[in-house]
């Protein structure tokens, strides 16, 4: 016990001049008298090549001894030795048992990997029940990227049923300790009223963090509330920057809401065949929202020549994956025969559709027809 704690002393420089040498060499000898602990603190010199020649053969030698006698984070060190492959055979079914070990120990990484293993099915048979469980158990424990996942979980009801509150409670927590993407999930909650009641200016505060941290996502949302002053001064310019940062990354929302403001003239001068070029880009990665908008310019003949028939075909497609504008604006063309034959029934219908969604206009309109 005493040279292992000279050990952690030269090892940290606590109280004496930090020396690795001379703590590999008392570690050593501790471990040689069968202490676990010094016997693990011996496996990560070995890794990292403190205070000797780097050795993933010897780091896995002792970082076994000291897990067969309990030690749970040399079982967690094993466990990584296992499934890398590094000083060992590669065996992912061995990193499985040893994070087995450590993780009913309480060890909070090696629960979140066991997580992982079984939502991958690496190592052992996939189990997204089993998958959640032990996401639960590190979630619990503090463990960052665990209560991500286990959010995602809830939010899209994988291993556990759908829960949006409990989605947000996790995203929340992991947002809290610095979870880039959980950031952004957290204030995109907030910002939508997804599972938490709407409330924008601490959306805005995440959709920030998130935008920071190189969420590309973020800048998207954190655009749109700048656009129209959501939780934070309206500031046109600024959401154009966010948007033009995105869209640059490749991001189809971007590049749809970089659009719509070059279309309407929003923070930037009007240039509608710019915004045409955008929507198209757009649509090639699949936006549902930009075929939308791609119909409205062949609609009103903005940047492109005035088509009705290939408005109401964009907006079908749009209609098709959701989107509430196409689905009002195409039963519109039908109430009005505008690119495709008159038919009330099939106006009806797909006001409707976008009224069940919530959609402010649609629900006007059936209020008045």
């Amino acid at each position: 016990e005493a040279q292992l704690r000279l050990a952690r002393c030269y090892d940290t420089g606590q109280g004496v001049k930090a020396d690795q040498l001379e703590a590999f060499q008392l570690y050593l000898d501790a471990a040689k008298q069968g202490n676990a602990e010094a016997q693990r603190y011996l496996g990560k010199c070995y890794a990292e090549g403190r205070g000797v020649a780097q050795s993933h053969d010897e780091a896995a030698t002792w970082s076994q001894s000291a897990a067969h006698q309990g030690d749970r984070d040399a079982q967690f060190d094993i466990g990584r030795c296992y499934s890398s492959g590094k000083g060992v055979s590669k065996s992912p079914a061995e990193a499985v048992a040893w994070w087995l070990k450590a993780a009913e120990q309480g060890h909070d990484v090696a629960q979140y990997n066991l997580g992982l293993c079984y939502a991958n099915g690496k190592g052992v048979d996939k189990n997204h029940a089993e998958a959640v469980r032990w996401y639960q158990h590190a979630a619990e424990n503090g463990n960052g990227p665990a209560q991500f996942n286990l959010g995602k979980c809830y939010d899209e009801g994988v291993g556990v049923p759908v829960d949006r509150a409990q989605a947000v409670r996790w995203f929340g927590q992991a947002a809290q300790q610095g979870n880039p993407m959980a950031q952004f999930r957290y204030g995109e909650c907030l910002m939508l009223g997804t599972g938490t009641p709407k409330n924008l200016e601490l959306a805005v505060h995440w959709l920030r963090f998130a935008v920071r941290n190189n969420i590309t996502q973020a800048h998207c949302y954190l655009g749109e509330c700048y656009l129209d002053g959501l939780g934070v001064e309206k500031n046109e310019v600024e959401a154009v920057r966010s948007f033009r940062l995105a869209a640059a990354k490749g991001n189809a929302l971007a590049q749809c809401l970089l659009g719509v403001c070059h279309l309407h003239g929003r923070g930037l001068h009007k240039n509608q065949e710019e915004a045409v070029r955008l929507f198209r880009q757009a649509v090639d990665q699949g936006c549902a929202k930009a075929q939308f908008y791609l119909g409205t310019c062949y609609l009103h003949g903005s940047g492109v020549t005035k088509d009705h028939r290939e408005a109401v075909r964009r907006y079908r497609i749009a209609s098709d994956q959701g989107v509430a504008d196409a689905q009002f604006q195409l039963g519109l063309c039908y109430a009005t025969g505008t690119g495709v034959g008159k038919d009330t029934r099939n106006a009806s219908r797909f006001i409707q559709i976008a009224a069940d969604q919530d959609h402010e206009q649609a629900k006007a309109y059936l209020k008045k027809h």
